[in-house]
């Protein structure tokens, strides 16, 4: 516990200096924004879009995270696993 303020003291003092280590861990920064995108209202695509503007910090408002999603549409990596996805579940639904 006192190990903990003492860490905190530290980092509280030297906030502003160039080679300080951020509050938070990429990995903590990015799974913040992993719980936040899963609260997201959208499309596939506007989450992933959300995902990447959070990462970027880049204001998400409702036409960012369209453009975005708009780009990532045209993605050949995340299109053709889509159609594959929607192909494999017709093919079940005319099986049963």
């Amino acid at each position: 516990d006192d190990m903990h303020t003492i860490i905190r003291d530290i980092r509280s003092a030297h906030k502003g200096d160039i080679d300080s280590a951020p509050s938070k861990t990429v990995t903590e920064h990015f799974e913040e924004i992993i719980e936040k995108a899963e609260n997201f209202v959208g499309t596939s695509k506007q989450k992933l879009a959300y995902i990447f503007s959070q990462f970027l910090k880049i204001k998400p408002t409702e036409k960012n995270i369209d453009d975005i999603a708009d780009i990532l549409g045209q993605s050949e990596i995340l299109e053709p696993d889509a159609k594959k996805r929607r192909n494999n579940a017709r093919q079940k639904r005319t099986k049963d």
